[in-house]
């Protein structure tokens, strides 16, 4: 680099730095009592229950709230917001949630550095960096969801998590930084393929044994992995890992010849050609020894993939007891005591032992019992003088079985009676009378089809007789018989006989009744059944249409009145004469506009641009004719909503939504338009600014310096042709020094209002 473009370089950065310092000390412009204020030239906060809301559009220039900060305990950034400025919640105590809306695109380095209660964040998809310290030391932060876009993990961003356990780093994630994730809780880490850089120290003091690095990672900096602990804890503001017995070293799985394995051999870790499978196990476990109160066991199982034994210690276990012994003996009355210890510690153990009881002998009668009167039993206890009696109730009388002593008759009752067998007590009851025990009905006169038959039935012990009507069976008629059939114009026979008497009866069968139903259609297709069709009363029939190719039903008429375009049609319980015509028509080809796209004629407009015209863009409209689809161009019968539009406007930069209005004669663009409007999203960027953020800053100059510093390495670039020519100021062959310069030099110009490319 020159001496004269060293020398102008270091006047901006100093222009630069003296900028700085003047933009985050400008007034506010609102009351420090008052809990909302700017903080933007388009940008407002306003704190509320202890949530602070920021919302408007553009970036953040000044921590306006700062007089607030220990009543923070959530942050809302609503959409419309881009940015959040360098170390702009640094060291908060209070912040415990975070969510931004979708359209930030950058959060500046150390922007929650130090959020000691920091726990939950939701991050929108649109970021593709996470910056430097933006999340160092955010010791409450347990679980994070990065965004799916997200390229880069910067040096130290998530450095001193110590209670972040888990992240899923997603697959477009091409470079982890230097110490991005030193001193964390991280109990597991996949990396995607697509990775290429990890750098120094990136997963130093973390908590995962086994970590597999993909082939596309060809740079690894020095004690990226290494030994890993059991946790992470931090005294005195340094970072200490526990490690209770042996030293634990991370084992790395990788292609062989890779980055990976020439990394591992540099560090002394152990390599594993291939990528990392867990050990599966079958669920059964082998116990190879017992767990004690003192030790621990052991088990294994047998890994259904590999093969091998898996090894796992086993919880201590219970104490184990001997013998229980009495040490004091229980009576009659008074409770005892016994102990027992463990056979493997001095562990002893104490239970009462309940009093025996009064071991009381058998019951003996003292005092028999009688029919009438109670006796009395006694016992005594076996061990002491404990003696208890009780009463023996009477016996009761003890009756005999009932014995007959009058029998009893169909109408007549009798008497039974019994006698106690230890005294003169007698009892007396009546039997009731057995009542007529008739015998079967049997029949005295059959019944036929037309006149009642008689049956009886008699008692088998007196002379009582019982008779009863049976009701004529009726005809057992045969079915009906035709004898002759009906026709459309002559009545029919029917005949049937009983089939027990032989009588004959016969009846009229009236003539069948018919309609006729014509079908018929135009040229171009056909009805299916064609022509007049004889159908009888309450008969069914179904007609169905198909149109030729190039043609489609314009009408069906039933009974000469339209019942519209349908392709099938049904006449249920005929009970008249009907007519059926279908007619076909060409269908004609239309022309349809099917969308309009607007397309910019150049990447970007240069600062000193105020307005665009329709020179600016392209406006084609797809139109379809058929089985032919056209790109036709309407650009010079459109006009932009508000002509001439200025690019100095809010909102007129990055993603934006530009709308047309049409004036042209074309039918199938004119009718597309009445149910839709010519508008689409796109990208109007400034020259200069290549993160296409909507501002030209020190950002874009970095990037530019970054880009040339790449091509000096011969380093891939990560820039889109878009950018390239965005960021290239000088119209040189590649994009150098003095394009970041020009940059920068904007930028400061800007910030003191007289912007230039003068270069």
């Amino acid at each position: 680099m020159s001496m004269k473009l060293k020398s102008r370089l270091a006047r901006v950065v100093t222009a630069v730095t003296i900028a700085l310092g003047s933009l985050f000390s400008l007034p506010t412009g609102f009351s420090v009592s008052a809990e909302e204020g700017k903080c933007g030239s388009d940008a407002r906060w306003s704190l509320s229950n202890g949530t602070l809301t920021i919302s408007g559009s553009g970036t953040i220039s000044s921590t306006s709230w700062s007089n607030y900060s220990s009543k923070i305990t959530s942050l809302v950034v609503s959409e419309g917001i881009t940015n959040l400025p360098t170390s702009v919640f640094k060291d908060n105590t209070t912040l415990k949630s975070v969510k931004l809306g979708s359209t930030v695109t950058n959060i500046s380095i150390s922007a929650f550095d130090g959020c000691t209660a920091l726990e939950s964040v939701s991050l929108p998809d649109s970021l593709t960096e996470i910056r430097s310290y933006v999340f160092k030391s955010c010791t409450s932060l347990k679980q994070i969801t990065l965004p799916s876009q997200l390229q880069t993990i910067a040096s130290s961003a998530f450095s001193g998590c110590l209670n972040l356990q888990s992240i899923d780093i997603p697959s477009s994630v091409t470079s982890i930084g230097e110490k991005a994730f030193y001193a964390t809780g991280l109990q597991k880490v996949e990396l995607h393929t697509g990775l290429k850089t990890i750098g120094k120290q990136a997963f130093y003091m973390t908590c995962f044994p086994i970590v597999t690095i993909p082939s596309t990672v060809t740079e690894i900096g020095s004690e990226a992995f290494g030994r890993y602990y059991n946790s992470i804890f931090k005294n005195n503001g340094v970072f200490y890992g526990d490690s209770t017995g042996n030293p634990k070293y991370v084992t790395i799985y990788g292609k062989e010849g890779s980055a990976a394995e020439q990394y591992a051999k540099s560090a002394g870790l152990t390599f594993h050609a291939g990528e990392y499978i867990e050990h599966t196990c079958s669920g059964k476990w082998v116990t190879e020894k017992l767990s004690t109160c003192v030790t621990p066991g052991r088990h294994y199982f047998i890994c259904t993939v590999c093969g091998e034994k898996h090894y796992e210690d086993m919880p201590l276990g219970d104490h184990t007891m001997g013998d229980w012994k009495v040490t004091k003996a229980p009576t009659c009355t008074a409770s005892g005591i016994e102990t027992c210890s463990c056979i493997y510690c001095n562990h002893t153990e104490t239970r009462e032992v309940s009093a025996t009881g009064h071991s009381l002998g058998e019951w003996k009668v003292t005092k028999a019992p009688t029919c009438t009167e109670d006796g009395i039993e006694s016992r005594k206890c076996e061990h002491c003088d404990k003696t208890e009696t009780r009463t023996v109730s009477a016996t009761g009388h003890s009756l005999g079985e009932w014995k007959v002593t009058k029998a009893p008759t169909c109408t007549e009752d009798g008497i039974e009676s019994r006698k106690c067998e230890h005294c003169d007590k007698t009892e007396t009851r009546t039997v009731s009378a057995t009542g007529h025990s008739l015998g079967e009905w049997k029949v005295t006169k059959a019944p036929t089809c037309t006149e009642d038959g008689i049956e009886s039935r008699k008692c088998e012990h007196c002379d009582k007789t019982e008779s009863r009507t049976l009701s004529a069976t009726g005809h057992n008629w045969s079915g009906w018989s035709a004898v002759k059939a009906p026709t459309f114009t002559e009545t029919g026979i029917d005949h049937r006989i009983c089939e027990t008497c032989g009588y004959e009866e016969t009846r009229e069968v009236p003539v069948v009744q018919s309609y006729v139903i014509r079908a018929s259609c135009s040229s171009g297709g056909t009805i299916s059944p064609s022509g007049d069709l004889v159908i009888g009363i309450d008969g069914t029939m179904t007609y169905n249409f198909a149109p030729n190719k190039g043609y489609e039903i314009s009408d069906v008429k039933v009974d000469n009145v339209s019942i519209g375009k349908i392709s099938t049609y049904t006449f249920y319980s005929v009970t008249a004469s009907h007519s059926i015509h279908v007619e076909y028509e060409k269908i004609p080809v239309v022309d349809c506009c099917s969308n309009v796209i607007i397309t910019p004629k150049k990447a970007y407009w240069d600062p000193t641009e105020t307005k665009f015209d329709m020179n600016d863009f392209t406006i084609t409209a797809k139109i379809v004719s058929g089985d032919t689809v056209n790109m036709v161009d309407i650009t010079k019968d459109c006009r932009a909503k508000e002509t001439p539009k200025s690019l100095l406007e809010k909102g007129n930069y990055g993603v934006v939504k530009l709308g047309f209005t049409y004036s042209g004669r074309n039918s199938a663009v004119q009718t597309y338009l009445k149910t839709n409007e010519i508008a689409d999203v796109v990208t109007l960027a400034y020259k200069g600014d290549g993160n296409l953020n909507g501002e030209i800053n020190a950002d874009d100059a970095c990037m530019a310096l970054r880009e040339y510093v790449d091509s000096l390495v011969n380093a891939e670039s990560v820039l889109t042709e878009a950018q390239y020519s965005i960021l290239n100021i000088i119209s040189s062959n590649r994009i150098d020094a003095d394009d970041a310069t020009a940059i920068l030099q904007y930028y400061v110009n800007s910030l003191i209002g007289v912007p230039s490319w003068d270069v």
